[in-house]
């Protein structure tokens, strides 16, 4: 193997880790969204179900103090899912860098891989025309050598 072959491979194989790592990045930041998604829902689903307790038992009356807390708590759970949603539409984002990334790194394995791939063919080309012009003078000098005889 050639020097020029040895370090397209090299480059090949960074190329190849960067891409890996791009699709691990994205892989991971997908689970943190669909994570945050489901924290989000469950958030969602309990305020739900307290406002469909109150509508349908009248629990939220009673007393001053305990409508108070009750309110209290729905406010801490609404602040929490506006945080949830606003780290949702983060990731989301950094979703978006981390395809572009992805994208990236594909593009540039593949411009390498097309590089080698042309240097393979380049030199069976050249290796096939050596041959072949063996062929020729080895057939050229048997045929010089019979017209002598």
């Amino acid at each position: 193997m050639s020097n020029k072959t040895f370090a397209l491979e090299g480059l090949l194989k960074l190329r190849q880790l960067k891409k890996d790592q791009a699709v691990q990045e994205l892989r991971s930041q997908a689970s943190g969204l669909t994570k945050a998604q489901d924290e989000l829902a469950g958030i969602d689903g309990e305020i739900a179900d307290i406002s469909n307790r109150w509508k349908d038992s009248g629990e939220e009356v009673r007393g001053a103090e305990g409508m108070i807390e009750s309110r209290q708590y729905l406010a801490r759970l609404d602040r929490l899912g506006d945080s949830h949603r606003e780290g949702i539409a983060k990731l989301i984002l950094e979703i978006e860098d981390a395809r572009k990334k992805l994208d990236v790194a594909m593009h540039q394995h593949q411009v390498v891989e097309r590089m080698k791939n042309r240097l393979v063919r380049v030199r069976r080309q050249r290796r096939e025309s050596r041959e072949v012009q063996a062929l020729d003078e080895q057939s050229q000098s048997r045929h010089r050598g019979n017209q002598e005889e």
